[in-house]
Order: C-alpha cells, then sequence, then structure tokens
C-alpha cells in the first residue's frame, strides 16, 4: 500500500468520525455558516425568529437528519401544535418519533423525564418547541439540560420566538434571552426576505440566517430557501 492509498484511507475515516459528530441543516449554506458543517452534537443550540418565519420547518429538517443518521430524537412539543403531516412531508418518521406534551408549568416533572431517558442511553437530539413556553421554569430546565448533556453527544434544540426586533437585526428581545445567551453554545435568528411563489403560490420562503453566537466558529450570516 502506498503512501497515497494511506492518505486517502485516513482521510476517509476522519470524515466517517467527523460526520458523527454532525447533525447536517438539510441546507448546505447554513451547514457551512456553522462552521462544522452541520449541528455540532454535544451542544445546545437555540433557532429564534418571529412567528411563521420557518423555525418548526427547520427543526423538523434537521430531525429528518438525525433519524436519516440513526439518532434517537424526542420532541417537545409545548406548544401543542405538533403536525404530524406537516412532519412526514419533511421526511420525519414519526413513527420513531418521540413526541412529548409536557406541562410547562412542572419543569421537574420534565426534567425527570428527560433525565431517565439519558440515563438509558435512549435519546441522542432533544428539540424543544417552543423553551418560552415553560415562563420563569426555563431557569430550572437549561440548568438542568446542560447539567446532564455535559460530557454526552446528546444535542439540544431550542426554538425561540421574537417578541420586538429593532433597526439592528441582533438587537432584539426573545423571553428569558440572557438566560439563553448564557446556556446556548449556538444562537441561530431567521429573519424572512420574502415568499417564493410559482404562479402566484406560495411555495416557500427566503430566509436570512444569522449565526451570531457560535462556541465552534466565527459568527456568520448566510440565506436559505425554506419550502413549504
Amino acid at each position: 500500500m502506498d503512501w497515497l492509498t494511506k492518505l486517502e484511507q485516513a482521510r476517509t475515516e476522519q470524515k466517517k468520525s467527523f460526520i458523527l459528530d454532525i447533525i447536517p441543516t438539510s441546507y448546505s449554506e447554513l451547514d457551512k455558516a456553522l462552521g462544522v458543517w452541520g449541528i455540532p452534537r454535544g451542544k445546545i443550540v437555540e433557532i429564534s425568529g418571529h412567528a411563521g418565519v420557518g423555525k418548526t420547518a427547520l427543526l423538523l429538517d434537521i430531525v429528518a437528519q438525525a433519524q436519516e443518521h440513526g439518532l434517537n430524537v424526542v420532541y417537545m412539543d409545548l406548544d401543542r401544535k405538533f403536525d404530524a403531516e406537516f412532519a412526514k412531508n419533511r421526511a420525519v418518521k414519526c413513527e420513531d418519533l418521540l413526541v412529548f406534551q409536557p406541562d410547562a408549568t412542572k419543569p421537574e416533572n420534565t426534567l425527570k423525564a428527560l433525565e431517565a431517558l439519558m440515563k438509558a442511553n435512549l435519546i441522542d437530539l432533544i428539540v424543544f418547541d417552543t423553551i418560552s413556553a415553560y415562563g420563569d421554569g426555563i431557569t430550572e430546565i437549561l440548568q438542568g439540560l446542560a447539567k446532564n448533556i455535559a460530557g454526552t453527544k446528546i444535542t439540544i434544540l431550542l426554538a425561540s420566538q421574537i417578541r420586538q426586533s429593532f433597526e439592528d437585526p441582533r438587537d432584539y428581545n426573545t423571553p428569558y434571552m440572557h438566560l439563553l445567551n448564557q446556556y446556548c453554545n449556538i444562537r441561530i435568528m431567521l429573519k424572512k426576505i420574502e415568499s417564493i411563489k410559482h404562479d402566484s403560490i406560495l411555495i416557500g420562503k427566503r430566509i436570512a440566517v444569522d449565526v451570531y453566537k457560535n462556541v465552534m466558529a466565527h459568527p456568520r450570516t448566510t440565506e436559505i430557501e425554506i419550502y413549504i
């Protein structure tokens, strides 16, 4: 075996190892903007934006990619809006997805349930849609999640809704934004640029994506198109 063949094999093994440490988002532009070509495992990631911008669609696209890579996903449907048909249309395997509708007034029960799944190695990705539903209990949730995923590859995705924005797109207000900034390793903001239509029929949206906090790489911005 010559040195070139050995080098190619080493690169292949390195690539395989690298892929296992990230979850693709389904959007190459966003994967690139994240600096590691996907959502890094073992981190807490916030996806924020105004209502209707496409947060849930993006979350489900990431869930589909996680399932495609053999990961177990728990979807915390705090807004009670999970649409199985919409999820299936985005390639989510709903039969393999654990969907919970926890009591947002009792965050301790949520943590106990998740801790049991973590200890049994039955969970790789936890999605909260939306995290702000916990109200004042968000502190307990974030502290518990950060503690329990430390040293693991369990990934947390948090959807949060922007309530107020200003001239500077990064100067905005979400519930408990200071806590989120403290506990989230990556913070992503979505902002609609324009609708995408075909023969006057809405088929998607062009979205500006601002990865403005990222412990894995420098902050970056990009654009993606999310289709319905």
